[in-house]
């Protein structure tokens, strides 16, 4: 199956918040209005012990991957891009995965509205765009309204990787998830690892391997009491 095999299951102009079962995907478009499927959403979810979220997933390699080799887990994968929904649909079907749902929607939207508390085992952010000039911070994905959100997904004592090859991004992104005393981290100062031999394959991990960037990789466990 090609990428342009699944078409958008509406218009532009008739776009609506839907889950097409057949496909296994649910589509938040923007500016859409907000329709509770938390409960629909997560009958699906449950026919899996093991959830898994990756959060912006471009092209869907990583996700895919790990969904192979870990055939018990249900992976979430939830991109913004239609374009980049339809490559992960492409590679889903190719590979004949029944492990994989996505979700084409923005990170913040979907967590805030869509996925019910104590849903979500492990959570991973795999090189979310860093909009590195001041004037586009708040576009960043790393913010406290995000890291919120996915405290109240993650199951008890779940665990969230975050990788990057941008140091800056990442100190601003491990200060945020220290933040208000929602996440542990699982490494001692500076709180990142360079190696990640072991963490899985992308697009953009191979396109920063080439270019020789260097790679900056934090895990956090949820504290189950915070300050309020």
């Amino acid at each position: 199956m090609r990428p342009k095999d699944l078409k958008s299951p509406f218009a532009w102009q008739s776009r609506r918040v839907m889950i097409e079962h057949y496909q296994r995907i649910l589509y938040v478009p923007e500016r859409c209005q907000r329709v509770d499927l938390k409960k629909e959403l997560t009958k699906i979810i449950n026919e899996f012990e093991n959830v898994q979220i990756e959060f912006c997933s471009g092209n869907g390699d990583w996700v895919c991957q790990k969904a192979q080799h870990n055939p018990k887990i249900l992976w979430v994968a939830v991109e913004k891009k239609f374009e980049r929904v339809q490559k992960i649909w492409s590679k889903i079907q190719n590979t004949g995965l029944k492990n994989v749902f996505i979700v084409c929607g923005e990170a913040l939207e979907v967590a805030t509205y869509y996925l019910e508390d104590c849903l979500v085992d492990e959570i991973y952010i795999n090189f979310p765009d860093p909009w590195p000039k001041n004037k586009h911070a708040k576009f960043r994905l790393i913010e406290l309204p995000f890291t919120k959100q996915i405290h109240r997904l993650l199951k008890p004592y779940g665990k969230i990787n975050f990788v990057t090859d941008d140091k800056n991004y990442s100190s601003k992104s491990i200060q945020v998830f220290l933040e208000g005393d929602y996440f542990d981290s699982q490494f001692s100062d500076p709180f990142y690892r360079s190696d990640i031999q072991e963490y899985g394959t992308s697009y953009f991990r191979s396109l920063w391997e080439e270019k020789k960037r260097g790679f900056y990789f934090s895990k956090f466990q949820k504290k189950c009491k915070h300050k309020s």
